[in-house]
């Protein structure tokens, strides 16, 4: 299966023995990173990550494709296709309060907004009430996308007690990673 100048050899339907030069897959054709910019407060009442946002613009960091775009925290797809999302936010507890446990949701819509649903949950624990102590939660997801103008994603998170979701604009402590794995 060598790809020789976007072509492939193929066995043929049913396995017949025979060959046939088939169009290799385009592979990845959209793949962007998104990170919070400064700490974000996370309550016990569940807040979208709506502020500070931007695409990774440090050294060696780049994106394929038109990327995606954001806006009061609603994520609009450059394309249709099976997307793979991660989210990763790291922690910090530095008021030494009883903050055990921090849910990171994913959420999708379908109708631009009008309702989510929670499509992936991930949960981070502080195992110890010094201070300040982190912790890490990664939420990974495979959506599908049928229409860029109604299907929409956003993040939210909560805690038991006030932490905070770590951000920073010259590397990624909390992260939003999007990459189109192929056709619907």
């Amino acid at each position: 299966n060598s790809a020789v100048n976007g072509y492939m050899l193929t066995a043929q339907s049913g396995n017949t023995g025979g060959l046939t030069w088939a169009a290799a897959p385009a592979g990845i054709t959209e793949s962007d990173q998104w990170r919070i910019t400064a700490d974000k407060g996370v309550t016990s009442t569940a807040n979208v990550f709506d502020a500070n946002l931007e695409r990774v613009d440090s050294t060696g960091q780049g994106y394929i494709g038109n990327g995606m775009s954001v806006s009061s925290g609603k994520w609009t797809f450059p394309s249709t296709g099976i997307w793979l999302v991660i989210a990763s936010v790291n922690f910090e507890n530095s008021s030494n309060n009883n903050a055990r446990y921090i849910v990171v949701e994913q959420e999708f819509t379908n109708n631009n907004g009008t309702s989510y649903n929670v499509s992936s949950i991930s949960l981070a624990y502080f195992n110890s009430l010094s201070s300040p102590i982190t912790t890490n939660s990664v939420s990974h997801n495979i959506i599908d996308i049928t229409n860029t103008s109604n299907d929409k994603m956003r993040f939210k998170v909560s805690a038991a007690e006030a932490c905070i979701a770590r951000g920073n604009s010259g590397f990624n402590e909390t992260s939003f990673t999007f990459i189109r794995l192929g056709d619907t």
